[in-house]
């Protein structure tokens, strides 16, 4: 509820502070993997985050990553705030949550991979 009375000033001071003022909109989840490439994470707690990388060393596929990260966010969408969806993470199995994290983190890799070959081009 807090969100809605947010100041758009407030808004837009924090988009040009982590570099995404001038992004066109962008979609909640898309939103989500932009901050990703970016290294902010609102989803995971740093903890979580390093003990996922710690455990699951087997690489996963792009196309699971995709899968996976969909249908979990899609489970994340009737939350309003990041606060609420970190909550619901929190509930998640160790294994499902580190997967999803995982993947989550391999679908941004993918997106700062991108950028970077454009940019060479």
């Amino acid at each position: 509820m807090a969100e809605k009375n947010k100041d758009p000033n407030q808004i837009n001071q924090l988009k040009k502070l982590i570099g995404i003022d001038s992004t066109p909109y962008l979609s909640g989840n898309e939103y989500l993997l932009e901050l990703g490439t970016r290294g902010y994470y609102p989803l995971f707690y740093p903890d979580w985050i390093q003990d996922s990388l710690d455990r699951l060393k087997t690489p996963i596929s792009l196309t699971k990553a995709r899968a996976n990260v969909k249908k979990n966010l899609e489970l994340l969408d009737r939350h309003q705030s990041y606060e609420r969806k970190r909550i619901a993470v929190s509930s998640m199995s160790d294994d499902m949550r580190d997967l999803f994290i995982r993947s989550f983190i391999r679908i941004v890799e993918n997106k700062l991979l991108d950028k970077e070959l454009t940019n060479l081009h």
